[in-house]
């Protein structure tokens, strides 16, 4: 299982050039649609983080936390293609899974980052959703400014 070699592994090495990359926009891409598949990601983090949790001696503090940014981010990426009238739900229980995961080292990111995991994290669906067309302006600008 290469997640067990990932999570375990006293040090790892990285390549200076994308070795791998999913396209959503591929045909027959779940990511590229609006689907109610997007909930199966909570089904595949429970495995890992049991996994986790038996091999909890052997991953550091810092994986850990990267485990669970990772995690709520790509959360977050999955949110808006779940159905609209599903997303109260899915966002339920990516609150429920940020209070259950979040480790105790765990430091807010900085910025707007950092907000958007603080509003998941209180289950804060009114105000998220309030906030998301800034975000998405901000996303925007600052793709065009690079």
């Amino acid at each position: 299982m290469a997640l067990a070699g990932l999570l375990t592994a006293p040090r790892l090495g990285v390549r200076n050039e994308v070795c791998y990359r999913y396209r959503r926009s591929r045909d027959g891409s779940y990511m590229a649609e609006i689907s109610d598949r997007h909930f199966d990601i909570f089904t595949s983090y429970e495995t890992i983080y049991a996994f986790a949790s038996e091999q909890s001696a052997s991953i550091t503090a810092t994986v850990r936390a990267a485990l669970f940014v990772h995690t709520m981010r790509h959360y977050v990426f999955a949110l808006v293609k779940v159905p609209r009238s599903r997303r109260r739900d899915f966002f339920s229980r990516m609150t429920r899974d940020f209070r259950r995961w979040r480790p105790a080292e765990f430091a807010f990111l900085p910025g707007p980052r950092g907000v958007e995991l603080r509003l998941v994290g209180r289950g804060a669906y009114r105000t998220y959703f309030a906030l998301y067309p800034l975000n998405r302006l901000r996303v925007e600008l600052s793709r065009r400014l690079r």
